[in-house]
């Protein structure tokens, strides 16, 4: 059922984003089954990645795995010029953050 209605909404032109990925009831089997055209990757995956090997390595695979489905990379938390750094490096297409946009609160 929900898929059909996803379907039905992209056939109309519109886009479908999953937001925080990576955290709470976002899923692979979502990625898989579900008709996104682009994927917010929560900041734990910015976090630490230009420091740390591993946080590097996943959140590289990542891009490279949304890319290849044909999706639109979303980076959420960029905080930091490393930060923004490595999402240009790793070629994310869209980027948030209090480095790019501060909160106006």
């Amino acid at each position: 059922m929900i898929l059909e209605q996803l379907t039905r909404i992209r056939l109309r032109g519109i886009g479908l984003s999953i937001d925080d990925f990576g955290t709470g009831f976002s899923s692979m089997e979502q990625l898989r089954k579900f008709p996104f055209t682009e994927l917010k990757m929560d900041r734990v995956f910015v976090f630490g990645a230009s420091s740390q090997s591993a946080a590097k390595a996943i959140f590289e695979s990542s891009v490279e795995l949304v890319h290849r489905m044909g999706m639109v990379a979303v980076a959420e938390g960029a905080e930091t010029e490393e930060d923004l750094l490595l999402c240009r490096e790793l070629k994310v297409d869209l980027i948030q953050g209090y480095l790019i946009a501060p909160h106006a609160c």
